[in-house]
């Protein structure tokens, strides 16, 4: 269930409460798998304040019961509930021309987005094996959730032809619940060209890490694993 309200033309105000349900496989039966359920709910407001600044702010919270993770090759044995926990946090965007802000004549679009997460273990985990979900105790963050990330991309657009940089960060977080071991913080830079040759044709262009930067993107199955080179790709769009 949601709703938004119109506080003025140039603000308006949302909130939302939802509830979630993952159901256990066909195996629930003989492993004792409890159904997993949540509950959530956000609040926040979005608007521009009237000289083309857009932004939003969310706040959100969503509670988990009978957390389960399944069996798979990341080093989950079995299907299995894992406990509860809570993840809450903020959501901001902000969203501008700067170059109509700078009043140099050309578009340069601009959005910031950011997003903190506080996400912990409730309980504490009845189960002491070799499962990266097991082994948590109360107050242990959750694996692969970083309590900060942001990106920011900015341009220019000519008459036919638009630049960008887009740069992504991503704090570091913990590999398993016990939080044992970490993956480090990342920021990675993108560069995207794009050019139209007609109504119906485009070219464009991509690097993705343009500065090859070397970071590790996860821990599973085996060990830290690293995060994508320097990367280029070149190509059409069509429109029929």
């Amino acid at each position: 269930v949601g709703g938004t309200y119109s506080v003025s033309d140039n603000l308006k105000a949302f909130a939302g409460i939802y509830q979630g349900h993952a159901l256990p496989g066909p195996s629930a039966s003989s492993s004792g798998l409890s159904e997993e359920q949540s509950l959530g709910f956000e609040i926040g407001v979005r608007g521009d304040s009237g000289t083309s600044i857009g932004y939003e702010l969310t706040y959100f919270h969503t509670s988990f019961e009978d957390l389960i993770t399944y069996a798979n090759l990341n080093g989950t044995a079995q299907d299995a509930n894992v406990g509860e926990a809570t993840s809450q946090g903020v959501e901001a965007v902000i969203a501008l021309d700067l170059g109509e802000r700078l009043d140099i004549g050309l578009k340069m679009p601009t959005q910031f987005t950011m997003t903190y997460t506080d996400a912990q273990f409730d309980t504490a985990s009845e189960r002491k094996d070799g499962n990266f979900w097991t082994n948590s105790t109360v107050g242990n963050e959750l694996p692969y959730v970083a309590d900060l990330q942001f990106n920011l991309r900015s341009g220019v657009e000519f008459e036919k032809t638009s630049v960008f940089l887009n740069f992504r960060y991503t704090d570091e977080s913990y590999v398993d619940a016990a939080n044992s071991a970490k993956i480090g913080k990342s920021g990675i830079l993108d560069l995207s060209a794009f050019h139209n040759l007609s109504d119906s044709a485009q070219l464009f262009g991509k690097i993705t890490n343009l500065t090859d930067e070397t970071y590790t993107l996860g821990y599973l199955p085996d060990g830290y694993r690293v995060g994508a080179p320097r990367a280029a790709c070149i190509g059409f769009k069509f429109d029929f």
